[in-house]
């Protein structure tokens, strides 16, 4: 308090034990102590205030402030989020990728900090993880665990801060801080407390300074990892770590960047001269390959092999891509102007726009990093005489017709035939598809061949796999013979007999009563769950006709023997009538409902239904006597004279 406005005394703990001295041989260590203690018991309960090694007192105003920092409430990921910030954005400035001088590419890398990414996720083999005393897991991460992790995270520059929690605490105090002075900046705060606010964020930004020197300082003394290995780095400075880290990171993980014959000053200009050469250059250069063909070449050719085998599109951003990740790494251009010589040299195609181009129309594509997603690479390959004649008679066992004796049109006749059965499949599925009717595996099934097999482009490709698929085309035509009867000729029968098992449902158990009729009833339900009943449905309309019979008789004789019990019912209910003399209104009421039952017993075609309606006619029975009895007593009450 004392020292407060005394400029010239800074008021930090070597000064104030100096203040405190009272004799020459007085221990300095012992009031050091004391007094830290006492500072820290004093910061506690707000009554100093401490900026790096400087202690000040504190106003009332000042007092009030500093515990509503105090109590300003921060989340971890809060906390995680404003550390990293410090490490990546402030720190290591923003730096998200390493020009790695020796192989002429910028390397983009993530950004991790316990766990959360900072920036953009890219698709970068890189990263550079930072785990910190803030990550709940920070404990786990002793030397043997983090070589471990390392090792499963390929591609991970793994750094582990030193467990520095003065360091934390300033980093707390500084975010609290931060969101203290972000919420009282409303417009409403008195002259005193904006002297404070501004007070204290001029504070936090020394805080922040602080706070990224200590946090270099943390970089320099903080352990590394990399591929399963502990790094011996000694840095000056947080910035030569990261790049020595990445370093060892890009030189290990590309491990086939020497399979790259040369690095050219301007692969640009080499890939339009290749392009453009005249055929004599073309022609040396297709000797030259077919004579030695470089590693680079080699690897970019098999993996275009790969691509054809598997029937995907191999497009040449997508080739330039594969090549810049690991295990290659390779700068793009010069990926680009491997292809400029595989192109030329004849050993592939490319397509642009839908075309196979020439070398000279592929120059200025070629030259464009823009353009690359639109120019295709295909490897042509011309099938033998004896693989198109295999097909042809494929062909014409399933389509019954003779293809076309050149590659490119027999695929065309292939591919126009399969269309046309994808075409009538389509027009089965919507049926199949309701799960009432048969086929809709065989359906599918078909479908998703035809489907993976119109995906085939390449004529080559097209034919090689359709004669590898003989069987599969033979079990599909006679699926498709199976389908085509059914759904055109059978689909009738088929509705006749769902129609015909959901009628006689309800008289199962009596039908069943019956040997033959059960024995009927029985082969309809196994036709109905067979999955390719096509072959049993000429039975169906025989065993209908059987069971009809028999349920026939069986219902004539519940519903004789129902319509008997309704006639006693009917006649009790109109001899109670007679016997109470009841008017015309009140016989009406009390016989409809046993009428109406009795019309509906004549029309019901299940026995159950039947056996319920005859017991509602039994309960309707005694309500109708009922009601003629309050009838009548209403209208005795109603002659009587009143008394």
């Amino acid at each position: 308090f004392l020292i407060r406005y005394v400029e010239t005394i800074k008021p930090n703990i070597d000064n104030l034990v100096t203040l405190f001295i009272d004799q020459v041989d007085t221990d300095r260590l012992a009031i050091k102590k004391e007094i830290q203690q006492a500072l820290e018991r004093l910061e506690r309960e707000n009554l100093i205030n401490r900026s790096g090694d400087h202690f000040f007192f504190l106003t009332d105003e000042e007092r009030e402030v500093a515990r509503e920092i105090k109590a300003v409430e921060i989340t971890s990921a809060e906390e995680t989020r404003r550390l990293g910030e410090l490490v990546f954005d402030e720190l290591l400035k923003g730096k998200n990728k390493r020009r790695y001088a020796s192989y002429r590419r910028d390397y983009p890398f993530h950004r991790i900090c316990d766990g959360h990414f900072f920036g953009p996720k890219g698709q970068g083999d890189l990263a550079v993880e930072v785990i910190t005393p803030l990550s709940d897991f920070y404990s786990e991460f002793n030397d043997s665990k983090c070589i471990m992790y390392s090792s499963e995270k390929q591609g991970h520059l793994v750094i582990k801060l030193p467990d520095d929690r003065k360091f934390i605490d300033g980093l707390r105090t500084c975010l609290k801080t931060e969101k203290f002075i972000l919420m009282k900046q409303d417009g409403t705060a008195s002259p005193t407390l904006n002297r404070i606010l501004s007070d204290r964020a001029e504070e936090n930004r020394h805080r922040k300074d602080r706070l990224l020197g200590r946090l270099d300082s943390l970089f320099q003394s903080a352990d590394y990892y990399a591929l399963g290995s502990r790094l011996d780095l000694q840095p000056v400075k947080a910035t030569d770590a990261l790049d020595a880290g990445l370093d060892y990171l890009i030189q290990n993980i590309y491990c086939k960047f020497s399979y790259l014959k040369a690095l050219h000053e301007n692969p640009q200009k080499e890939i339009r001269a290749i392009l453009l050469a005249d055929d004599l250059g073309q022609k040396n250069l297709r000797y030259d390959m077919d004579e030695a063909e470089p590693e680079d070449i080699k690897e970019v050719g098999t993996y275009i092999d790969l691509m054809t085998i598997k029937n995907r599109p191999i497009v040449l951003s997508d080739l330039i891509r594969h090549f810049g990740s690991r295990p290659y790494g390779w700068p793009e251009w010069e990926t680009a102007l491997l292809v400029a010589r595989m192109f030329a040299g004849g050993k592939v195609h490319l397509v642009i726009d839908g075309a196979k181009v020439r070398p000279r129309d592929a120059a200025g594509p070629m030259t464009k990093s823009g353009q690359w997603k639109n120019i295709k690479i295909l490897k042509q390959r011309i099938a033998n005489k004896a693989e198109l004649q295999r097909v042809k008679d494929l062909g014409k066992e399933l389509f019954g017709s003779i293809g076309p004796e050149t590659q490119e049109k027999l695929c065309s006749f292939l591919q126009k035939e399969v269309k046309k059965w994808r075409d009538e499949l389509e027009r089965f599925q919507p049926l199949a598809a309701t799960g009432d009717y048969p086929g809709r595996q065989e359906i599918e099934n078909g479908l998703a061949l035809i489907k993976k097999f119109l995906s085939i482009s390449d004529p080559y490709e097209f034919i090689s796999a359709f004669n590898e698929n003989k069987e599969a085309w033979l079990d599909l035509a006679d699926d498709l013979h199976d389908l085509s009867d059914f759904y055109k000729n059978q689909l009738s029968t088929w509705q006749n007999l769902k129609k015909a098992i959901d009628a006689f449902k309800p008289n199962e158990a009596a039908i069943m009563e019956d040997e033959d009729a059960a024995r009927a009833f029985n082969r309809l339900n196994e036709i109905r769950e067979n999955e390719a009943p096509y072959g049993l449905l000429r039975e169906v309309d025989g065993l209908i006709e059987r069971i009809k019979t028999v349920n026939r008789s069986i219902l004539e004789g519940q519903r004789e023997n129902a319509l008997i019990q309704m006639g006693k019912y009917i006649g009790r209910v109109k001899t109670f009538l007679d016997e109470k003399k009841a008017s015309p209104e009140l016989r009406n009421k009390a016989l409809i409902g046993l009428q109406q039952v009795r019309q509906k017993i004549e029309a019901e075609t299940s026995i159950p239904n039947i056996s319920y309606l005859l017991e509602k006619a039994r309960e309707l029975t005694g309500e109708s006597i009922e009601i003629i009895e309050q009838s009548i007593q209403s209208e005795d009450e109603k002659a009587r004279p009143a008394k």
